[in-house]
């Protein structure tokens, strides 16, 4: 299956990925299925939100897409976008989970 990945402000130490209800349900739908069966659901939302981002455009041309993003980055989302958002804030751990999971969504797209 060709699809879209798109990562997003995944660095965040206090990674919480929104369910983007804008991206393509059965991608998002894996993404959430991959973190559960490889034990990184708690860096997951309940929060379900329609996320306008540069997979939209893919969807637009029928790309299934789906976007992993933590649109909440610092105390009260400070740091996004802001002079703020430097490495020091960037946590190793957050980007090696969401390493993990990308390659167990890989694993189950090839199985497409």
């Amino acid at each position: 299956m060709r699809a879209l990945i798109l990562l997003d402000m995944i660095g965040d130490k206090d990674l919480d990925i929104l369910y983007d209800t804008n991206s393509t349900k059965r991608l998002m739908d894996m993404v959430y299925d991959a973190a559960d069966r490889i034990g990184l659901r708690s860096i997951f939302s309940r929060r379900r939100i329609a996320i306008e981002d540069d997979h939209l455009p893919f969807l637009d041309v029928g790309i299934p897409s789906v976007d992993i993003i933590d649109l909440n980055y610092g105390p009260g989302n400070s740091y996004h976008h802001t002079l703020e958002d430097t490495l020091d804030k960037v946590s190793p751990q957050s980007l090696e989970n969401v390493g993990k999971l990308v390659l167990a969504v890989l694993e189950e797209l090839q199985k497409q």
